[in-house]
């Protein structure tokens, strides 16, 4: 894994994306360019898994927590969401694990069937070993989150969890960075300016300090910090 992460870096230093400047956003900013997004990133509100796992590492082997939900304390988060934190969004990336979906719909009803929500697989927390970080079938989300479109996650079973657990792995952080890239490539593609992305800790972590080299102070569940993203113009 050490010898395809350093190669990784390497190809990454000469990448456009490592190109992005990323600013703090506050509310009363002028507009932005062009090439500039403004982007709200939250992370999920508290799970079961947070609940039991943090004050004891073996918990997150739990069977019982497979793509975990949210605690009665994260329901009670997402409540007082302020309706501002989501700006002007005309966009809602979603990743697609429940905690992250119901934290998004908890926490934006008002944008519901307002604007587009899309899942991305790419937005999706670290995966291997720990069973709160596999995911269910893409058609219980569909049931459970009729709003959200799932068009864009390709497998219908999660096609990650098995295959770093059975390498007796968390996923390594290249391979996040290649997840990192993937979604702010698409991001770039997408016509709308403001944006929510509701995802997860590890990942907010890889795509700050490997990515954005500016990783800002530890975050708390349900969090949203507001970025601008300025992408190299076109050539």
């Amino acid at each position: 894994i050490y010898s395809v992460c350093s190669k990784f870096h390497s190809i990454y230093k000469h990448s456009t994306m490592a190109s992005i400047r990323v600013t703090r956003h506050v509310e009363g900013d002028i507009e932005t360019k062009a090439n500039e997004k403004v982007v709200h990133f939250q992370r999920h509100a508290t799970g079961w898994h947070n609940v039991h796992g943090e004050p004891d590492k073996k918990e997150y082997l739990r069977e019982d927590l497979e793509d975990a939900t949210l605690s009665d304390g994260g329901l009670t988060e997402c409540a007082v969401v302020p309706e501002g934190s989501a700006g002007r969004a005309q966009l809602l990336l979603v990743s697609p694990m429940r905690r992250t979906l119901q934290t998004a719909t908890l926490s934006f009803p008002h944008l519901m069937h307002d604007i587009p929500w899309l899942a991305l697989e790419s937005l999706r927390e670290v995966t291997g070993m720990h069973p709160c970080d596999r995911r269910l079938p893409i058609p219980e989300h569909v049931e459970t989150h009729s709003h959200v479109d799932f068009s864009l996650v390709a497998d219908v079973h999660d096609p990650m969890y098995q295959k770093y657990t059975d390498m007796g792995t968390r996923e390594p952080d290249c391979d996040v960075m290649v997840r990192c890239r993937e979604f702010l490539a698409y991001l770039q593609t997408r016509p709308e300016s403001e944006v929510v992305v509701c995802t997860h800790s590890a990942y907010l972590k890889v795509l700050f300090n490997d990515i954005f080299a500016d990783q800002p102070e530890e975050d708390r569940n349900c969090e949203i910090r507001s970025y601008i993203l300025t992408f190299p113009e076109a050539e």
